[in-house]
């Protein structure tokens, strides 16, 4: 009798142990994996960041009218001797709760063809309480010699050096930095070539420094950044891009700038 006590015993720590074991077994291999697919996309996020240096260490681009000998993305629907354009367009918005309140827009168009830079300045201000005093204005301008002119005369003094001083986060920004965010997610598709990041920037980023000063935005707004494109992360060109800061205070209205560059081939036929 004692005999079979001790046995049944034996047979129950036996199963104890192999439970436990097995237990432990499941666990390390779970640590094993999730830690394998941790580094895995640690390494993938790495791997990305260093092709998208590659794409964003071809800015800045100090003087626009360089965009003439620079072409863009590869189209096998186009000839070579098709007529090419770069597209440059910035703008700073101020946004309520669901109603764009004032904005700012240049946009500048590079043709390769005629080595000209032609464009417009405009001004949108939407009054909160009554739509009716609503205002849209729109200032032709020109690049030349690597500066913003007009074409027609602005009376007003303070908007014309505003325009005149403009100058995009591709011609002196530093647009590398914000890569050295640790706050960053970056995604891209090899099929097509698109790509995305978004995340959020410190106070001390040099971007984030020089839109708060040009645009008087508090120095404590919170900043998120989103950039999206089209490119095989080699840096083998300029490609399309869009580039997306959104600055944020508690009890005030939403701030976003945006800046994009793409290119459009435009066929003879």
């Amino acid at each position: 009798m004692l005999m079979k006590y001790f046995k049944k015993r034996c047979e129950c720590m036996k199963a104890h142990k192999i439970f436990w074991l097995n237990l432990a077994a499941i666990i390390i291999i779970s640590i094993v994996v999730s830690g394998g697919m941790f580094l895995a996309m640690k390494w993938e996020q790495i791997h990305l960041k260093d092709g998208l240096k590659k794409v964003l260490n071809t800015y800045p681009i100090k003087n626009l009218e360089t965009l003439y000998e620079i072409d863009g993305h590869d189209n096998p629907y186009y000839k070579n001797n098709d007529q090419d354009t770069w597209y440059i367009e910035s703008s700073y918005s101020v946004v309520g709760s669901d109603e764009l309140l004032k904005e700012d827009r240049m946009l500048l168009k590079v043709d390769k063809n005629t080595h000209k830079i032609t464009g417009e300045y405009d001004t949108t201000t939407n009054d909160r309480k009554n739509a009716t005093d609503s205002t849209y204005k729109s200032y032709p301008v020109k690049v030349v010699n690597n500066k913003i002119v007009f074409t027609k005369d602005v009376k007003d003094p303070a908007l014309k050096q505003k325009i005149e001083n403009n100058q995009f986060l591709i011609q002196n920004g530093d647009l590398t930095s914000i890569l050295n965010s640790n706050d960053l997610k970056v995604t891209h598709d090899p099929t097509t070539d698109y790509y995305n990041l978004s995340g959020k920037l410190s106070n001390d980023n040099p971007n984030v420094k020089q839109l708060k000063r040009r645009y008087n935005i508090p120095k404590n707004a919170s900043t998120k950044v989103e950039l999206k494109g089209m490119s095989d992360l080699k840096g083998n060109n300029h490609q399309d891009q869009k580039l997306y800061f959104y600055f944020s205070s508690p009890g005030k209205d939403q701030i976003i700038y945006k800046e994009s560059l793409t290119y459009n081939k435009i066929s003879e036929h």
